[in-house]
């Protein structure tokens, strides 16, 4: 089972949240705070954009399936 810990509004990961805070952040110079504000606000200002690419990209893999299964074209 995951268990999940809160850093700035997210629900994140408890072993991600410690690798980032104990060994990915230490010696550049970014603060567990920022790193954690930072991510918070990437995801709330670009997560809709992100929602719709995904949903535009789900629209064409259905519009277009079809074309995957269709046997090669025999040239002459």
């Amino acid at each position: 089972m995951t268990h999940r810990i809160t850093r700035h509004g997210l629900q994140v990961d408890r072993l991600l949240a410690d690798f980032i805070e104990t060994r990915a952040l230490p010696g550049t110079g970014i603060t567990a705070d920022a790193f954690w504000s930072g991510l918070a606000d990437l995801a709330t200002t670009q997560g809709p954009k992100n929602r719709a690419l995904l949903q535009k990209r789900a629209d064409l893999q259905a519009k277009y399936r079809h074309l995957a299964h269709r046997p090669p074209r025999r040239t002459a």
